[in-house]
């Protein structure tokens, strides 16, 4: 089907973690959901799509780019 991107099923998680922005706030994250290539997080802010953010998982970190949010929520795609 044109336009549609094939995704890894997703595992539904509550982890608490952090996102460090750009502009160095650290904000809290609930991960609600993971794969390897990435997560969904909510926030309290919106996140600036297309920044580089550093991810907290709590037993590690990871850079990440924001691909997408809406409200409270963003989709974070994992960089090396």
């Amino acid at each position: 089907m044109p336009g549609w991107v094939s995704r890894r099923d997703r595992e539904p998680v509550t982890i608490a973690g952090t996102v460090l922005l750009p502009d160095g706030r650290s904000l809290p994250v609930t991960i609600r959901d993971l794969t390897p290539e990435g997560c969904r997080v909510e926030c309290e802010e919106t996140l600036p799509i297309a920044a580089t953010v550093v991810v907290d998982f709590g037993r590690s970190t990871g850079n990440a780019h924001v691909r997408w949010a809406l409200g409270r929520e963003a989709g974070l795609q994992l960089v090396d």
